[in-house]
């Protein structure tokens, strides 16, 4: 499958499996991702005893609320647009705890990053 060609609900979603417990460590957040463009809809992310589910609509009480066009989180999550420099120049905004918006590089893995891991192992 091509992810590229995946909407932006099932890349949400799909982050779900490029969570890094490890990184989580004890955790407990929900990140609320507001989105607009082509694709308009609330979904968010439920992450609390190293497990990370994906639910629709909008969280009770979000410990980040990430507001973005459909297209700019495409881009953020296939690794062709870095997700601070987007943040820096105003393509997206935030709401909430800006140390959980600093750690999700390393709470999710980007497609661009699971690329390299597997040509790397390939080698």
């Amino acid at each position: 499958m091509d992810i590229k060609n995946l909407c932006v609900k099932d890349i949400i979603k799909g982050m779900t499996l490029t969570f890094n417990p490890e990184a989580a460590g004890e955790l407990t957040a929900d990140i609320q991702f507001c989105v607009t463009g082509e694709e308009t809809d609330d979904y968010f992310l439920h992450i609390e005893n190293g497990e990370c589910r994906f639910n629709e609509g909008a969280a009770d009480k979000p410990n980040l609320t990430i507001y973005t066009a459909s297209e700019i989180w495409k881009a953020i999550s296939m690794g062709e647009l870095d997700g601070q420099a987007a943040f820096m120049s105003g393509k997206y905004k935030v709401k909430g705890d800006f140390s959980l918006l600093m750690k999700l590089n390393k709470l999710f893995k980007t497609a661009d990053k699971e690329n390299k891991s597997i040509n790397e192992n390939a080698s």
